[in-house]
């Protein structure tokens, strides 16, 4: 019989883990990446003299971080009393900007390099009219990561996980990690047997053996070679299950409005979604539940005295629990926001 323990906002066991999360360190390295939404006027613009075309006008515009930037942001907003950002940005406008939007949240930028000559910082700009999203602008998808900054980023990295005992490791842009960096990677994760490494990485999941991993459906069926298209949300349990024996780590997988699932050494956790009310933006939610999940999952592992192996404990199969707090919705974007295209102060 499945075990629903109580997780309502006055539940014992959320005051606990919300009174330690000042005491928590996390360390964050990945795609630091600007999301920029350009709110578009209703009204037309004139007629461009030189090339004929009728121009946009702009008609409000915020930013806010987006990938591994979005992580930190969202444990920052929890409350976590120590965080590290370790990344990336280019010398220029939005990299000044993401900067200051750290600053903002009480993020420390120490950690957080300029890019050489050529480097662009991430930037998904994403152009409003109304409340429709129209093509997005990305900036920086041909960037890779130079020999000369990969190695200060890891050095920057070790000392993090040395004194860390979570470390997030986010990768978004397509083809900026390169094989002797993801090898890197993980003989540094293996130098730290102590430290939670969790992934979030867009194409380089089955590059970690090592750590612990949080996916989407999607990535995970892609993970065991099977067909998405003909998985539901009840598979989760299943993938996640499977995954973690694998990766001798916790898994956690989203599932969209359907919540996400959480596999451990424990057994596997269902936490389904809660409905909101009004408009939402889906964009970065899969950050949001990396942000919330790796508290979840350190608890899980502390509180039962288990590191590494998820086959040690009871069995998955008998140990289905409902864990009926809030998810995050996960469509492969970079930031949650309360509506997608909206005027500042609306």
């Amino acid at each position: 019989m499945a075990h629903t323990p109580d997780h309502s906002a006055d539940s014992p066991w959320l005051e606990q883990l919300l009174a330690r999360l000042p005491a928590a360190r996390v360390a964050v390295f990945g795609d630091l990446c600007l999301d920029a939404y350009w709110l578009l006027a209703d009204a037309p613009g004139e007629t461009s003299v030189e090339t004929g075309l009728p121009a946009r006008r702009v008609a409000a515009q915020r930013y806010s971080p987006g990938g591994a930037g979005n992580v930190a942001a969202n444990l920052a907003a929890l409350g976590v009393g120590h965080i590290e950002v370790i990344g990336q940005v280019g010398a220029d406008l939005f990299g000044d900007e993401l900067v200051r939007q750290f600053a903002l949240r009480g993020l420390p930028t120490g950690g957080v390099l300029r890019g050489p000559p050529g480097w662009q910082t991430f930037v998904y700009a994403k152009p409003c009219q109304g409340s429709v999203e129209l093509n997005r602008l990305d900036f920086g998808g041909e960037n890779r990561f130079p020999e000369a900054t990969v190695r200060p980023l890891l050095a920057r990295l070790e000392k993090a996980a040395g004194s860390c005992p979570v470390v997030i490791i986010n990768q978004q842009a397509p083809g900026g990690w390169s094989a002797d960096m993801l090898s890197e990677l993980n003989a540094l994760i293996a130098r730290h047997p102590r430290t939670l490494f969790i992934v979030d990485s867009r194409d380089h999941a089955g590059a970690f053996p090592a750590a612990a991993l949080k996916l989407n459906l999607r990535e995970a069926a892609a993970q065991l070679g099977e067909p998405a298209a003909e998985l539901t949300a009840d598979d989760a349990l299943r993938l996640a299950a499977t995954l973690a024996r694998r990766q001798r780590q916790p898994v956690l997988v989203t599932r969209g409005e359907h919540g996400l699932a959480l596999a451990t050494s424990d057994g596997e956790f269902d936490v389904p979604g809660i409905e909101l009310s009004g408009a939402a933006d889906p964009v970065g939610a899969g950050d949001a539940a990396l942000g919330g999940g790796r508290r979840g999952a350190r608890r899980v592992r502390r509180s039962h005295g288990c590191r590494g192996d998820p086959a040690r404990g009871r069995d998955a199969g008998q140990s289905r629990r409902r864990h009926h707090h809030a998810p995050a919705a996960d469509h492969r974007h970079r930031h949650s926001r309360a509506a997608p295209c909206r005027r500042p102060g609306t």
